[in-house]
């Protein structure tokens, strides 16, 4: 009977505004098998697609956007009550109803970026200064504001997220290891699907609740998905944990004001290796997938490319960087295919690789000012000697100065700060000279990708400064 209800509302879509209207089933969260499928029939139900209008239905729809009560109804129903899905977040007694409720979030909030992409596309096509362009754009901001008043609290969802990644939570005493994370993993990637919604649609509420995204790579702890030896697979978690990551890479990327609001050159934890951004760039050089590492990357541009005075004179620099990172380290890492397991060695001399850069780059941001008057200098010697202007801007970014200059103390084992955090945060497993042979091939990698794309103006200062 479900099933065929299912069919009738998918042929007749006008009647799932009333049904919901008139829903009397029970979706209050409870271990029980009435519970799981009243939730398994309503979320096939949510899981119809919108009742659009043909795209060649004539400009008379134009004038006639939907009522945002109906339109919110296919959204997110009422009956899918505030209160009741935050109960359902907070039922610990069992991960399946936690489970459940967050599943009916992510139907709906996926259906919210369905009906905002039709709204916008019509207004498009109406005229976004008409003033039926100015109904549908109308329409938008209410359907989102009445949405805003029916989706849990955000602090619910992040509590929930904080339960699912810790060591004990979600009742799962007694479980084996592997079956406890699988459980983890599940949970997880629809906590990350929902998380990622909330940024995208009500971003606003993440902000106010001074949550660091970024900080989330840490806690999904992204070694799992590097195409490691053989031997680390082991360590990896399940295959859905590529998918999660993913998610939040993309929310990250789609959304400079969560990642701006992340601390890159901070560690989760004392003891970890690297950085946040150092996590990222790990990803973008060694994840199987090339979908992962790609959205990697464009978090890593938008990293470098917002580090305070490092690339203010040109943002394109950091592509450059992360090519010589790439040349170096994964040669395969901006190929769309996935990567062959790596070798231990690989993956030592790629940490080394990523923890000078790392540090670099926080060095640098901490004086970038001291690092561009020594290129202005070197430029401005560089521009007399060709008899050329030296102008006023920049020929490569501090970021440059800080690698050579943190290079040859590395060499020199000089007694810098920068060189002794360097360092500190060596691979044991990685002998001395490889690190520095790598080093000086990083610098002058970087040292072509830029010159090349800036022309011989820069190439010259750079060269000048290098010497």
């Amino acid at each position: 009977m479900g099933d065929l209800a299912v069919d009738i509302m998918r042929v007749s879509p006008e009647l799932i505004a009333p049904f919901w209207r008139n829903y009397g089933a029970s979706l209050e969260p409870r271990l029980s098998l009435r519970y799981l499928g009243n939730t398994a029939f309503a979320t096939k139900v949510m899981s119809l697609e919108l009742p659009l209008p043909p795209q060649d239905s004539g400009d008379a729809r134009f004038g006639l956007p939907p009522r945002v009560s109906t339109l919110a109804e296919h959204v997110w129903p009422l009956a899918l009550q505030r209160q009741m899905v935050g109960r359902g977040l907070q039922f610990r007694a069992s991960p399946l109803v936690r489970y459940r409720c967050l599943l009916l979030a992510d139907v709906a909030l996926r259906k919210l970026g369905d009906a905002r992409a039709w709204i916008r596309s019509e207004t498009a096509r109406a005229g976004a200064d008409s003033p039926v362009g100015a109904r549908w754009a109308q329409l938008e901001q209410r359907l989102l504001a009445v949405v805003k008043q029916r989706v849990p609290e955000w602090k619910l969802v992040v509590a929930v997220q904080r339960e699912a990644m810790g060591e004990a939570g979600l009742g799962e005493a007694g479980l084996g290891d592997r079956e406890a994370e699988c459980r983890r993993a599940v949970l997880g990637n629809v906590l990350m699907r929902v998380m990622s919604a909330y940024q995208r649609h009500f971003g606003e509420l993440v902000l106010e609740s001074n949550f660091e995204f970024g900080r989330l790579i840490a806690d999904m702890r992204p070694d799992g998905v590097l195409a490691g030896a053989a031997g680390d697979r082991e360590a990896a978690r399940s295959p859905m944990a590529a998918h999660t990551l993913l998610h939040l890479l993309r929310a990250l990327a789609d959304a400079p004001a969560a990642a701006a609001h992340t601390r890159w050159l901070a560690r989760a934890k004392p003891a970890d290796e690297h950085t946040h951004l150092g996590g990222v760039l790990m990803v973008f050089l060694w994840a199987s997938q090339a979908a992962v590492r790609l959205a990697a990357r464009d978090v890593a541009l938008g990293v470098l490319r917002r580090a305070a005075g490092l690339f203010d004179h040109d943002a394109s620099e950091p592509a450059a960087w992360l090519a010589a990172l790439a040349a170096l380290a994964s040669p395969q890492a901006t190929r769309g295919a996935r990567i062959p397991m790596a070798t231990g060695e690989q993956l030592q001399q790629a940490h080394a690789l990523v923890g000078f850069v790392e540090a670099a780059v926080a060095h640098a941001a901490k004086q970038p000012y001291k690092y561009a008057d020594r290129i202005h200098a070197a430029a401005a010697a560089a521009a007399a000697r060709g008899g050329e202007d030296a102008g006023g801007r920049l020929a490569f970014s501090p970021l440059m100065a800080a690698v050579a200059e943190a290079a040859v103390l590395k060499a020199a084992a000089g007694t810098g700060a920068l060189a002794a955090a360097l360092r500190g945060a060596a691979q044991p497993q990685v002998a001395a000279e490889m690190q520095t042979n790598a080093v000086f091939a990083l610098v002058r990698e970087a040292a072509c990708a830029v010159a090349e794309a800036k022309g011989a103006r820069a190439a010259r200062a750079l060269g000048g400064f290098l010497r």
